[in-house]
């Protein structure tokens, strides 16, 4: 176990050094730390984000900075799932060697409500301790039943306290304006690809990729997951949108990364870092 855990920490430490993240932590007095914690099953199913990945952020962060650093996600239903969650993710474990950091659970946390400005998603209240952080985003590299993707702009649902005003009508829609909201607190986007899960969010079918995949524009990050687990940009519509407000389109952005996922091992895509193996 030491083996693996140093062997993953130091590519975490290889992408978050080459992201230059230490001097995007200074525009922000708190750090937030968002994994995804959204239904009751082990890490070892590929659906929430590992306890591996996270102490290896962690393990970075505090030997970079001494600001304040919160670790919070709400579960996808209320009846206070997330502290299930929180047991069974390993959680708990890793926090015993970060004393200092705050373990939150958005579900009973404090709300404030915010102002999306959106078409679809205006007014929504979020749990307080998001606000005025700086997001490092720990998404779970998953497909999605009805989104069809679920990496790191919509991980961003988590902050919300009423999760089901997302789904139904206008899904995508709301996902990225969600998302364009959150966008200018996102430090980075660390994808947990150990192992992934194909076809559905929940109790799909498992991978083991070893992938981790790290960038400062989430926009591009997903991209890249999309071509990894051989999406079609096309189909995943609040993608589409934030790929078409950067000026391109999903064809040429799939092609782009399909010549580069080929040739390298390690890449730059604009902004996005891949390090596989």
């Amino acid at each position: 176990m030491g083996d693996i855990n140093l062997s993953l920490n130091c590519r975490i430490f290889n992408i978050l050094d080459a992201l230059d993240i230490i001097n995007q932590l200074e525009n922000f007095d708190r750090i937030l730390i968002k994994p995804n914690y959204c239904h009751l099953r082990d890490p070892s199913t590929g659906t929430i984000t590992s306890p591996e990945v996270i102490e290896g952020v962690l393990t970075y962060l505090t030997k970079h900075t001494d600001k304040e650093i919160l670790i919070g996600d709400g579960g996808a239903y209320m009846y206070n799932t997330s502290q299930k969650i929180f047991q069974m993710s390993g959680i708990f474990s890793v926090l015993e060697k970060f004393p200092e950091v705050k373990l939150i659970d958005f579900l009973i946390d404090e709300k404030v409500q915010i102002n999306c400005r959106g078409k679809y998603l205006k007014k929504v209240d979020i749990a307080s301790s998001c606000t005025d952080c700086g997001i490092i985003n720990l998404p779970k590299l998953k497909a999605h039943h009805s989104a069809y993707l679920t990496v790191g702009m919509k991980n961003l649902i988590g902050l919300m306290d009423n999760k089901r005003a997302i789904h139904g009508d206008f899904m995508h829609n709301k996902i990225y304006e969600l998302y364009s909201y959150f966008e200018p607190n996102i430090i980075c986007t660390l994808v947990d690809g150990i192992i992934v899960m194909q076809d559905t969010e929940v109790d799909g079918r498992t991978e083991h990729m070893n992938v981790l995949l790290g960038g400062t524009d989430t926009v591009f990050v997903d991209t890249l997951c999309a071509n990894i687990l051989d999406i079609p940009l096309d189909k995943i519509g609040y993608l589409k949108l934030a790929l078409n407000s950067k000026g391109h389109s999903p064809a040429e952005a799939s092609a782009e990364l399909t010549e580069l996922l080929t040739k390298n091992d390690f890449i730059l895509y604009d902004g996005a870092r891949l390090c596989k193996n």
